[in-house]
């Protein structure tokens, strides 16, 4: 299956709601969300910030054979698709 190109020669913001454009609107949104994460990380003093520590942090222990159950439920949570009775 060959992918489509989207051809931007035709682009203008009047376009953006038709499907051939739809996907603009979210690489707009992610600039966006970008852009305010690294104002908010260079703006904000680090002695205006809290660090959310509980003291159960200290006492749970680090397994690296762990990590390959912590990211494969990544994956299972990806993969998942809800049954008809559970969507709403």
């Amino acid at each position: 299956m060959k992918k489509q190109r989207v051809d931007y020669s035709g682009f203008s913001l009047k376009r953006l709601n038709e499907p051939h454009f739809a996907h603009t609107k979210l690489l707009v949104g992610w600039l966006i969300y970008f852009a305010m994460y690294f104002l908010t990380e260079n703006l904000i003093p680090p002695e205006r910030c809290h660090v959310i520590h509980g003291f159960l942090d200290d006492v749970i222990p680090f397994r690296e054979g762990f990590v390959v159950f912590y990211v494969g439920w990544f994956f299972l949570v990806a993969a998942h698709r809800p049954t008809p009775s559970f969507t709403m």
